[in-house]
């Protein structure tokens, strides 16, 4: 305990119950706590001629704290942007408080605390240009991280606007056009009549 005015053989107190307390100088104790039932408690140190003063509410014992545990998200996959924007995800599970933080790849990322089952999380933009699974973790200061659970990164459906030209030439033995959309990636194939055509 740090404070001014005390004196060899002062006591300290938590909640009421006296601690085993060792004077270090006029401005220091060091003090054993007792065990102390959960919230605010006072802390009070008495002199050996009498004097003594409380500080109220001082700190706080917390009760029992879960471990935090991911189970899914919402959506279930994030979707890869053209332009590389960050994906806002809802992380699903258990033990969720509102002093844990959230990390991908040991990195602390954006979030928000919903309640004991959800908290709110962002992939940032430099890890949403590409397929594959971006790996949450969500991490209590007092029991420690969760399971390490991965969302999967994949294309968006991809869109036919138009084709170009729109008519081809009956019994002709080959045709050219173009396909004309959105949402295409490298890779893509065109089918016509669900048979894969030469690209």
């Amino acid at each position: 305990m740090r404070g001014s005015g005390f004196t060899s053989g002062a006591v300290a107190s938590f909640g009421g119950l006296q601690a085993a307390t060792t004077f270090i100088d006029e401005n220091t104790l060091t003090a054993v706590l007792p065990a102390l039932p959960p919230g605010w408690q006072d802390a009070t140190v008495s002199n050996s001629n009498g004097d003594s003063y409380t500080a109220r509410s001082l700190f706080q014992v917390l009760g029992g704290q879960p471990t935090p545990a991911i189970t899914g998200f919402s959506p279930a996959s994030g979707t890869v942007g053209i332009s590389e924007n960050p994906i806002e995800i809802t992380i699903l599970g258990s033990g969720f408080a509102d002093y844990d933080a959230v990390e991908i790849n040991g990195e602390p990322v954006e979030s928000a605390f919903v309640n004991s089952t959800s908290i709110q999380a962002t992939i940032p933009y430099w890890l949403t240009g590409k397929t594959g699974s971006v790996p949450f973790t969500v991490v209590s200061p007092y029991t420690g991280s969760s399971n390490t659970l991965s969302i999967p990164l994949i294309n968006p459906v991809p869109a036919i606007d138009f084709l170009s030209p729109t008519t081809l030439v009956t019994g002709s033995s080959s045709g050219q056009f173009n396909v004309y959309g959105k949402n295409f990636a490298a890779g893509s194939v065109v089918q016509w009549n669900g048979q894969n055509l030469r690209m």
